[in-house]
Formats: C-alpha cells, structure tokens, sequence
C-alpha cells in the first residue's frame, strides 16, 4: 500500500491511497486528522471505510483499516504496518 499525502491544513491532511494485488490496482481519495495530545495517532476516510492509525516512529505507521459491508456485502477489518519508502 502507498499512501500519497497531496496536501495538509492545520490537522487535516488528505491524499490518495494506492493498493496494487497483481494485475489489480485502485487509487482511492481519503482525508484524515491528527488527534490525541501528542500528535501521533489519526483517523481517516475514505470513499467505503475508514483508517485508524498511530505515528510509531519516524518512518512506520501503524494501523486498521474497516469498512461495513451492509446487507448485501461483506465487512472487512484488516491492520497493517507500512515503512515510508526514501
């Protein structure tokens, strides 16, 4: 997963995320905020779901994605870790 920050006003920061599986690829907008008193955790949406995540370090965000299905789709839960490429 690559997530592109495009731009960031106070808190607020929004982009686009770039999943690719094989042949497959999507580009999805999202828009998110930093919380918490320190600065390191956020929270984001997307088009389906959403993203909470916490600044580990410099270069690794952690975090879970979920998205509710409804009734006629499946709901999804995932929680991943990803390093800032440089």
């Amino acid at each position: 997963m690559i997530i592109e920050i495009t731009g960031q006003e106070g808190r607020r920061f929004w982009g686009v995320s770039k999943l690719s599986s094989g042949a497959e690829s999507t580009n999805e907008p999202f828009i998110g905020a930093f919380a918490g008193r320190d600065g390191k955790k956020l929270v984001m949406a997307d088009t389906d779901g959403y993203f909470t995540a916490e600044l580990v370090d410099a270069d690794t965000l952690s975090f879970c994605y979920a998205h509710a299905g409804g009734k006629t789709a499946s709901s999804v839960v995932s929680c991943n870790e990803v390093k800032r490429a440089r």
